[in-house]
């Protein structure tokens, strides 16, 4: 039996155009190939992406590719199906029309590993289509007590990707996706991810890790619904009381209610045009992008 080092979850969805690039950034990993658990969750595509992932499962003795439960859909769902699956003691959940850099899971594994903490975060990069462009608040490297979660509480950490897990954290406080919608879900698990680390978190705000790619077929693109906003509420409710719970301090509840507000505004954003996204990214997070910083040669 293998053991490997770190699982890396990655629901698919028709991602035929994407899932090669994204497969190769994770072959020419710093670390090392084979100690990397590879697991995809088709989530029933209906384009050629099936077929290309059973050649790399054929191929690499540590791809494993399964298909979503039946009867549900979803990345959350493909997401918690993969916890399942992983073996690793540790995990990393990556889309499959993602990018990872080079060192991302030798730098975020060395960090894990060497200090204890129940996760590790680091900043990334968002492409747009037509521009690619950094987020972060220059905060450097950040040892983050469990005390206090407040510098934690904006946007670009509020996401399951970027990110390494101690997988026996998440199984002993029974952290999952919620599977009953398809919004905001991602916020709601890494909020419940910070909330509950008892053992604290690094976060490596210096350190870009990965592309995060905002597709124009993607769940961010798609026309809001009154469910939708429904969804949203009960996110808002069920984050605010997360935090609230684990006694964290008002600094933190004003913080998270802050970024809370801009949910709904960051959704209607996203199916703008580039420079459109980038100024309603702005206004959504309070992060000012400077124009000189965009680039489409993040590589």
């Amino acid at each position: 039996m293998n053991n490997y080092k770190v699982s890396v979850i990655i629901p698919s969805y028709n991602t035929e155009k994407y899932v090669e690039e994204t497969f190769e950034s994770i072959k020419n990993q710093t670390f090392n190939f084979e100690d990397l658990e590879i697991i995809f969750i088709d989530d029933k595509s209906t384009d050629g992406s099936v077929d290309i992932l059973k050649g790399y499962e054929d191929e690499y003795d540590n791809v494993f590719v399964y298909t979503s439960p039946e009867g549900k859909k979803g990345p959350g769902i493909s997401r918690n199906f993969g916890i399942t699956k992983a073996t690793a003691d540790y995990v990393i959940f990556l889309d499959a029309d993602d990018v990872m850099f080079p060192e991302y899971v030798e730098r975020v594994y060395a960090e894990i590993t060497e200090n204890g903490v129940d996760l590790v975060k680091s900043s990334y990069c968002v492409d747009v289509g037509e521009f690619t462009f950094p987020v972060t608040q220059d905060l450097g490297r950040v040892e983050v007590s469990p005390d206090d979660f407040t510098v934690l509480m904006d946007f670009n950490y509020l996401e399951p990707w970027a990110t390494i897990y101690r997988r026996e954290y998440l199984i002993e406080e029974n952290i999952r996706f919620i599977e009953k919608f398809n919004i905001h879900e991602s916020f709601l698990f890494a909020v419940e991810t910070i909330a509950k680390a008892k053992n604290g978190i690094i976060i490596l705000d210096d350190f870009q890790c990965q592309i995060w790619r905002i597709r124009d077929d993607g769940l961010h693109n798609r026309t809001l619904t009154e469910q939708d906003l429904e969804y949203t509420m009960h996110c808002i409710s069920e984050m605010l009381l997360m935090v609230a719970n684990e006694n964290q301090p008002l600094s933190c509840i004003r913080k998270l209610t802050d970024f809370i507000l801009s949910l709904w505004s960051f959704d209607l954003v996203t199916s703008k045009e580039p420079m459109e996204i980038i100024n309603g990214f702005t206004f959504a997070t309070g992060f000012k992008i400077d124009p000189e910083s965009i680039s489409d040669a993040f590589s």
